[in-house]
């Protein structure tokens, strides 16, 4: 129970302290779209593609949060 009441506090006093991270903004919102364009135009638009290093991630899961 110690145990517990420590990990919850913990939480409590630090969940204002978690958030993005300094890359998640461009890569969640920029990157997205870009993939969506990539795709979109059959990959003439190769903007995604040199795009600071982030096409080392995939872009697959950041076109479907942009579409959701």
């Amino acid at each position: 129970m110690v145990l517990f009441f420590a990990i919850v506090s913990i939480f409590i006093f630090t969940f204002r302290d978690y958030g993005y991270s300094w890359d998640e903004v461009t890569q969640n919102r920029w990157y997205g779209q870009a993939v969506l364009r990539f795709i979109q135009t059959f990959g003439e638009d190769t903007s995604a593609l040199y795009t600071n290093n982030f096409y080392f991630y995939g872009g697959l899961f950041d076109a479907i949060a942009e579409l959701i």
